[in-house]
């Protein structure tokens, strides 16, 4: 979203639950790429990437390795940061994890079923 030279940009990031890999470095080489771009038009950039620390491929994983969930994402996200660091990208300006915004998720998802955009199967 432009506005006033401001570009508000959100990029989907990842699912920490294995190491990342070459799609995930892609993905991100290309957005920062976009970042650079508009940065040097002028455009003041705010990068949101987000990490879905907790799904059913989480939990599987880390009850794989007998570890949280918890450690297993941050162990994850810090290798990826790493990574994309090694590559030059520059970091996103926020990176909101999925964990952090349960109530929020929660709230929104109830709000859609509600007003019938939404609808519950088998308990989901």
């Amino acid at each position: 979203v432009v506005k006033d030279y401001k570009v508000n940009m959100y990029v989907c990031g990842i699912t920490p639950y294995a190491p990342s890999h070459l799609g995930h470095a892609m993905c991100a080489v290309v957005f920062d790429i976009v970042r650079r771009y508009l940065e040097f038009r002028g455009f003041h950039v705010r990068h949101i990437q987000n990490f879905t620390d907790i799904d059913d491929k989480m939990i599987i994983a880390a009850s794989g390795e007998g570890i949280e969930v918890s450690a297993l994402a941050q162990r994850n996200i810090r290798s990826y940061l790493e990574e994309l660091n090694a590559l030059n990208v520059l970091p996103a300006t926020e990176f909101p994890r999925a964990t952090e915004e349960i109530e929020s998720i929660v709230k929104i998802i109830s709000g859609l079923i509600q007003n019938d955009f939404a609808y519950e199967v088998d308990g989901d």
